[in-house]
């Protein structure tokens, strides 16, 4: 197992890069473009003046921008913080602000600005490129590049720095507990603000397929599971509780789900047991 993160990736690039890695609302991504296009966004961020040590603020939604920019950020030796763009200034401050040398990344504007903050705004033209950065760090599993967004017990945003070995060895200890495998396809309908690793890192330690969609309805979330096959499946146990109640519509296959995790609050036993009357899909708390 490689020791970074990124570096993980480039493997994954190697030895499957036709099989699909990434699928959001608007596109699919093999491992090679996802290795592609995260070296493209790393040269741009290069050019903007990132170097090692700096802090990467993204604002991004459930889509393929977030698992490629934490990657380019990855292989620069920078640190990547997802952001919330409706913090108040007071939380900003304590998860972005503080740190001198930083840069605030956007996509097609995400309609969010800040003035006071040096920005990058990316568009799709960045899925076409090829561009390579230079001069790469010699970076080691043990250098923290994550800076994990908690709120822990207070509600307050709070920063846990991590390094790319903690990182790899938690998602390895979470797949293999669970059972999960290259054939599982993966779907969190968690927000990307905290805990954002979990939307994507199963996949690329597996080797396995992510999905990711904005879509927040219960209707259209089951056909997102239906039409791509997910197998895993990771949320709020109230989103869970509303997708319990359709899940056996005519319209929507379900069939290949096979785990359900429920994480971000506390998990009843009747909730538990409900949702697998109705699904027939054991529920699993990680909360």
């Amino acid at each position: 197992m490689p020791g970074t993160v990124h570096g993980l990736l480039k493997t994954r690039a190697s030895g499957t890069p036709e099989a699909v890695a990434l699928e959001d609302d608007q596109r699919k991504l093999s491992f090679a473009d996802w290795w592609r296009v995260s070296c493209h966004v790393a040269s741009l961020l290069q050019k903007a003046g990132v170097r090692q040590g700096f802090v990467v603020g993204v604002v991004s939604n459930r889509s393929v921008f977030l698992p490629i920019t934490f990657t380019a950020v990855s292989m620069l030796g920078a640190k990547f913080v997802s952001l919330n763009p409706d913090w108040p200034a007071q939380e900003w401050m304590r998860v972005f602000g503080r740190w001198s040398d930083r840069l605030l990344l956007t996509f097609n504007d995400n309609g969010f600005s800040y003035t006071d903050e040096i920005t990058l705004s990316l568009s799709d033209d960045i899925f076409r490129g090829s561009e390579n950065p230079v001069d790469l760090p010699d970076l080691q599993g043990d250098e923290e590049f994550y800076l994990n967004v908690t709120s822990a017990s207070t509600g307050q945003a709070k920063v846990a720095p991590t390094t790319h070995a903690q990182l790899l060895s938690n998602t390895g200890g979470v797949t293999e507990t669970m059972g999960l495998t290259i054939d599982d396809v993966h779907l969190s309908i968690f927000g990307v603000f905290g805990h954002p690793h979990e939307l994507f890192m199963r996949g690329l330690f597996l080797g396995g397929r992510t999905v990711l969609t904005e879509h927040r309805y219960p209707r259209d979330l089951l056909h997102v599971i239906s039409s791509t096959g997910v197998t895993a499946i990771m949320a709020l146990p109230t989103q869970l509780m509303s997708l319990s109640h359709l899940w056996n519509r005519i319209d929507a296959d379900l069939k290949s789900v096979r785990i359900a995790e429920a994480g971000g609050m506390y998990v009843s036993d009747d909730f538990a047991i409900s949702f697998t009357e109705r699904t027939g899909v054991e529920l699993i708390p990680v909360w």
